[in-house]
């Protein structure tokens, strides 16, 4: 019995110490393996992309990371293995060139004259450029097999990934996204592992801003004029609809050393009139093409090139080319509240460095909505008339007769004499004229008469730029009243958002009233809470009250939770 007993222990004995073996060598394992981990980490780089297009966040969207270091030392060195020479990759590549290429037995000739392939050596600058040309043009697949690593394996992209969100391999709702990357050349790719920048990692953290609109330093649109105070958020601007535009594009003479044109063009369905294309310099040979500049009252419906610019690889100086151009209001006015198509772009031809491109500033337009209010007995009035009035550094105008803005020093005595009347029922696109504000025909209780009476009390003002100090000058009492206040003061605004759902929104005076008048929106036609909102514009010289403009909210709101109660009533009982 005794002896059994220590059979069995000795048994339990050489498992438990076989167990603690086990342990420990684990735990020994684990206690190594950090350090390793830790050093791969410390010698990786944390690498923040900021993705735009012209200034607006790219959104929910994947990019990659490919380290391109093995590619450019081959590149440099130009000493390229047998096998390499002979594969298909290679060979698909050398037959598929596209022109700007010249094949020579195993080397390729760019057009700017750098030169890639066997026993040709290359600078670092200039492996970069060959680099960048064959990624534009298709063949990834032979960077992939230059850029092994020792052991001949493939180098994989790596997905960035949103802050703090490993398992979100896509941009934030600010077109941020993050990975950690080995230092040296890297090129950026998309999701479908297209091209988008080359970039040097050697920086812990890196930050990198990416810019899919202005791809180079070397070529760069401005808005020509004192636009600071029109400035939104996105970097876009705010005009007014009648106001002139003129662009600056400047070349950098580096340019020259990758292209030697470069293309303006505008897009399908553009709004823009062209008036002249010019410049200074006596180097560039500018080519403008006519059909552009013709005020058609129908606009393209491809993309159209506005002009050529040419030049040679010795440009000594910049070149700055003035486009000035104005709106074509009769595209405008055919839309109710058009988004504008003002932009322009410029594009390199490729010569060996991949293409260059610059966009024009967004330019967007604002307004606002007015509804006659009797704010004694809370109730829509009509019959008042205005004047349109903007101030800015002392300077006032008045809107004129014939849509323009002119000077006045005194609007009481100067004003009225050529100044626009601004009355109910109008519709005012700033530039163009007016029109009557349509009448809601899709109303489920829809009433021609109503309606038009409803409109008579309405003023809309579309096309107005940020920055003024506006007002609504009272010249004409409405029905029944007498003026007091003649001064309505109010300003525009526009701001783009992005929603959490990742959906880009406007918020505008337009779309958010800042003297709202709930308790009479559900009069109004065309009122869309958040999209088109009317500000209340007192024809009385007595305010709406407080305790009114609560009653009003409360009833408001207590009617929208009958008819939201009412609604699911129906559907459970029908549904």
């Amino acid at each position: 019995m005794i002896e059994s007993t220590r059979k069995v222990f000795k048994g339990k004995d050489f498992k438990l110490t076989f167990l603690f073996f086990i342990a420990s060598f684990i735990l020994i394992l684990g206690a190594v393996t950090p350090i390793n981990v830790s050093a791969k980490q410390s010698e990786d780089v944390l690498t923040k992309i900021l993705v735009k297009n012209n200034g607006v966040p790219v959104i929910n969207t994947s990019y990659n990371a490919l380290n391109v270091e093995m590619a450019l030392k081959e590149i440099e060195s130009g000493e390229f293995s047998q096998q390499f020479l002979e594969s298909s990759t290679w060979k698909d590549f050398l037959q598929n060139a596209p022109t700007w290429m010249n094949v020579e037995d195993n080397v390729i000739i760019f057009e700017n004259g750098l030169k890639f392939g066997l026993n040709i050596k290359n600078n670092e600058v200039d492996a970069k450029r060959i680099i960048t040309s064959i990624l534009v043009s298709n063949g990834q697949a032979v960077i992939d097999e230059l850029n092994k690593d020792m052991e001949g394996n493939k180098v994989s992209p790596i997905p960035f990934y949103q802050p703090g969100k490993i398992t979100n391999k896509f941009t934030n709702q600010s077109g941020i996204a993050e990975t950690f990357l080995s230092p040296g050349l890297t090129a950026i790719l998309d999701a479908n592992l297209n091209y988008v920048k080359l970039v040097e990692i050697n920086s812990n953290p890196q930050k990198l801003s990416i810019d899919l609109g202005n791809t180079s330093k070397n070529l760069k649109f401005s808005l020509e004029g004192n636009y600071s105070t029109q400035k939104t958020n996105f970097e876009s601007y705010v005009v007014s609809l009648n106001q002139g535009i003129e662009y600056h594009l400047l070349i950098n003479k580096k340019l020259a050393q990758s292209t030697n044109t470069v293309n303006i063009t505008i897009p399908a369905n553009s709004q823009l009139e062209i008036d002249s294309v010019v410049t200074d310099n006596l180097s560039a040979i500018l080519n403008t093409n006519k059909v552009a500049f013709n005020p058609s009252p129908s606009n393209n419906s491809q993309p159209m090139v506005v002009a050529t610019i040419g030049f040679d690889k010795n440009l000594t100086s910049d070149i700055t080319v003035v486009i000035k151009a104005h709106m074509n209001m009769g595209l405008i006015s055919n839309f109710s509240l058009p988004p504008l198509n003002l932009g322009m772009t410029a594009v390199t031809s490729q010569m060996g460095s991949g293409v260059d491109t610059a966009t024009t500033p967004k330019l967007v337009t604002s307004g606002i909505n007015f509804a006659m209010v009797n704010g004694k007995t809370d109730s829509l009035a009509s019959g008042a008339e205005y004047l349109l009035t903007r101030e800015d550094k002392g300077k006032k105008e008045v809107y004129l007769q014939d849509n323009s803005w002119g000077e006045v020093e005194n609007i009481e005595s100067d004003g009225p004499i050529n100044g626009k009347v601004i009355t109910g029922g109008q519709r005012y696109i700033i530039g163009f004229g007016e029109t009557d504000i349509p009448l809601d025909l899709n109303r489920f209780n829809f009433n021609a008469k109503r309606s038009e009476e409803i409109n008579h009390s309405l003023i809309q003002l579309y096309g107005l730029s940020k920055g003024y100090n506006y007002s609504l000058y009272q010249i004409t009492e409405a029905k029944g009243f007498t003026i007091k206040d003649k001064v309505h003061d109010f300003k525009i605004d526009y701001e783009n958002f992005v929603s959490p759902n990742g959906t880009f929104l406007v918020k505008s005076s337009i779309s958010n009233a800042s003297a709202p008048i709930p308790s009479l929106n559900s009069l109004i036609p065309n009122f869309s809470s958040g999209l088109n909102e009317y500000n209340a514009l007192l024809v009385s010289d007595s305010p709406m009250k407080k305790g009114t403009l609560l009653r009003n909210i409360l009833i408001a709101s207590f009617i929208a939770i009958c008819v939201i109660l009412l609604t699911i009533i129906l559907v459970i009982k029908f549904v």
